[in-house]
């Protein structure tokens, strides 16, 4: 058996509280090497844009409104 699985076998041995513990802190420890690359450094900037109140999210389907307009404005079919 490797090592994950060795691991991964003992946390679920684990109370649930511990085990949801482990696991935000798994989550959070990738952060710091992120698996996204590049993008995942754009989504940091976007989320922190959005906290900051500098920049308002829209709903998908204002968005995609919004989207097709513009592209009519150029003449492109949607």
């Amino acid at each position: 058996m490797s090592r994950v699985a060795e691991i991964f076998c003992e946390a679920l041995a684990l109370p649930l509280d511990q085990r949801a513990d482990l696991a935000k802190r798994i989550i959070d420890s990738l952060d710091d090497d992120p698996p996204l690359g590049p993008s995942n450094e754009e989504l940091r900037s976007r989320s922190k844009l959005i906290k900051s109140g500098q920049f308002e999210a829209s709903e998908w389907p204002e968005a995609l409104a919004r989207m097709r307009a513009a592209l009519k404005k150029v003449n492109v079919q949607t």
